[in-house]
């Protein structure tokens, strides 16, 4: 009986042997599963990749808007003094003029001490302007109820003691 099953043996490895490849249609199978995996793969890579796009809502660039604005007009002119006062405005006085950053209706507001203002910030329902060690802190909750806060360092003019 052990003789048996070593020719068996014998006689399958033969048969491996002497086969020299694949038939056509196991290469179209292949061909084609490997194409089917590709395009599942593909699909997923897509699908998920819309959904990590970035969505910013209008009041936020708004407000990056806003940021930029009064960051660039805090650093660019040297001031004497910024006053808070009240909680709604930012005086800033230079040697010559003074400006006020306010809430007015529903927006924020640059206006300069001539008249006439500029709108910075529309759809505001409040705003809140804070000093904390030496940087000036804008709260501001907008209509929608969304809120926000931005740090903002001013360029005050130091007195030259002779």
């Amino acid at each position: 009986m052990l003789f048996v099953w070593k020719e068996r043996k014998r006689t399958s490895v033969t048969i491996f042997n002497e086969e020299r490849g694949s038939t056509l249609i196991e290469l179209l199978l292949y061909v084609a599963t490997f194409i089917i995996i590709a395009f599942i793969t593909v699909f997923f890579i897509m699908f998920f990749q819309k959904g990590t796009v970035l969505k910013i809502t209008a009041n936020e660039m708004q407000w990056g808007l806003f940021e930029y604005e009064l960051h660039q007009m805090l650093a660019a002119q040297p001031y004497v003094d910024v006053v808070i006062h009240p909680s709604t405005t930012l005086r800033l006085v230079e040697e010559h003029r003074t400006t006020f950053i306010e809430k007015y209706q529903d927006m924020i507001r640059f206006r300069s001490h001539q008249g006439g203002h500029v709108p910075l910030l529309v759809n505001v329902q409040d705003v809140f302007f804070s000093e904390e060690r030496g940087m000036i802190v804008v709260t501001v909750t907008m209509k929608g109820g969304e809120q926000f806060e931005g740090y903002f360092y001013p360029h005050i003019q130091e007195e030259l003691e002779q």
